[in-house]
């Protein structure tokens, strides 16, 4: 005598108690809603989203996965992609075309008071009396 494939028995099993547990769950939930509501419609209808939504998820979940991988592997492979590093094209900048920032020097007395005078915010300015640093 051939021994029996005890997965299938237990993924009765399974799916029995979760079918059992969901549709008691839908049934007291509706009960409440009816019995708690005066317009249960709306209430009513979010459940069912809510359930179907579930059920659906746990259709998913007992997908066998390693078949639908491997057609999925199958068809992302058919499908022509460029690689970006393919297209770039390496040169060299020639310096008039480079930008010219400012120096890292420290700022003349004349372009200070051109700023100050020009509206340049980035200038520290007192309108206080001159005062001494104090010591400590």
């Amino acid at each position: 005598m051939g021994r029996r494939n005890s997965d299938s028995g237990r993924q009765a099993v399974i799916w029995l108690g979760t079918s059992f547990v969901i549709v008691m769950g839908a049934g007291a939930s509706a009960f409440v809603i009816i019995a708690g509501s005066d317009q249960p419609k709306r209430p009513l209808i979010f459940c069912g989203l809510l359930f179907s939504g579930l059920i659906l998820l746990l259709l998913l979940m007992s997908v066998r996965w390693d078949q639908s991988a491997s057609r999925l592997k199958v068809w992302l492979s058919a499908q022509n992609r460029n690689n970006p590093t393919d297209d770039y094209r390496a040169a060299r900048r020639s310096i008039e075309a480079r930008e010219e920032f400012g120096s890292n020097g420290p700022p003349t007395i004349e372009s200070v008071k051109d700023a100050a005078n020009h509206g340049g915010a980035w200038v520290p300015r007192s309108s206080g009396s001159v005062r001494q640093p104090k010591r400590s």
